[in-house]
């Protein structure tokens, strides 16, 4: 990278250089000439060896430990700041589904905690890590660096926690959590300004917990749900009521899950977040009506100043 920058620099010099039958002669070329090798040096500054530059780590099978394993992944995030994992397994690995189309990523011990700021996985979905093989008490990940983000990856059957976060403003978005006493913990209060956004939890006792007056201690919302007869054909009122810092924008997001997979189509048409500001006594509310039976449990959350919430209460609404 210095060497291609600095010739890219010098190479302009060359061509005005030639391109101008006095360039010699005029003060301005000299002028020109110094500044650039002021700023190939510079360049050359901002970019020193020791620097953790972003960089891609790629994971190409499902095999628990070795070259190419998440676990390798990890060690190498671990050792540079602002590492992506991603993965790029082939459809001959021995952990495809070929029947849900997703791999499969049993570890055999702990996975590495990550410790280096602004780690990013990302699993586009079809990506499962999968608790099978764990003994109690072992979590999914744990989170000890700022800044990371965990987005579209599919956890199951873990024993315990499935993302344990001890950090501040760690991102976890759109990830799948299956069959598990816990799905996101955070711990202590120093932890803050961590966000949850469009995570599905199906078959978990405690989806969010917030220990120890992590999160800024941000409390949840209530939620309610109830059938408006008034309207035809027949309508439901969903009601989110928010209590937190006063004139102060937070964002609710419903949450939903179903035994019935052809129910899931119909009732994600439901908006799921929304936006609105406190008033002076940091209360905020969101209701709105439809038409429709919303079959399955039903839950929210809220988002404010960075932070997410733990889950409301849930309201279930059964099959007739």
């Amino acid at each position: 990278m210095r060497r291609s920058l600095t010739v890219l620099l010098r190479g302009a010099a060359l061509k005005m250089h030639f391109d101008s039958n006095s360039a010699m002669k005029q003060p301005c070329f000299l002028l020109f000439a110094a500044l650039t090798l002021l700023i190939s040096r510079s360049v050359l500054f901002a970019f020193p060896g020791d620097h953790h530059l972003p960089y891609v780590v790629v994971v190409e099978t499902t095999r628990d430990s070795g070259a190419g394993s998440l676990r390798a992944a990890i060690e190498s995030a671990n050792r540079n700041a602002a590492t992506r994992i991603i993965f790029q397994i082939p459809t001959a690995d021995g952990g495809f589904d070929t029947t849900k189309k997703i791999w499969r990523i049993m570890p055999l011990s702990p996975l590495p905690p990550l410790q280096k700021p602004d780690t990013r996985i990302e699993g586009s979905g079809t990506v499962m890590i999968s608790g099978d093989k764990a003994r109690k008490h072992w979590s999914g990940l744990r989170v000890e660096a700022a800044r990371c983000r965990i987005i579209g990856v599919k956890w199951i059957n873990w024993p315990h926690e499935i993302v344990s976060i001890r950090s501040s403003e760690t991102r976890i978005e759109r990830n799948e959590f299956q069959s598990a006493p816990y799905g996101i913990v955070v711990h202590g209060h120093k932890s803050r300004r961590n966000g949850f956004e469009q995570n599905l939890f199906d078959g978990v006792n405690s989806p969010i917990s917030l220990q120890d007056g992590s999160n800024d201690g941000l409390a949840a919302p209530s939620l309610s749900i109830v059938r408006d007869d008034a309207i035809a054909p027949v309508s439901h009122k969903f009601m989110v009521k928010f209590k937190g810092k006063a004139k102060t924008n937070v964002t609710l997001e419903l949450a939903y899950s179903s035994d019935e997979a052809w129910d899931a189509p119909q009732i994600r048409s439901i908006r799921n977040t929304h936006t609105v500001k406190t008033d002076a006594k940091g209360s905020a509310e969101w209701q709105f009506d439809w038409k429709g039976y919303p079959v399955g449990s039903w839950a929210a959350t809220a988002t404010q100043n960075g932070s997410t919430s733990g889950f409301s209460n849930t309201v279930v609404m059964p099959y007739l």
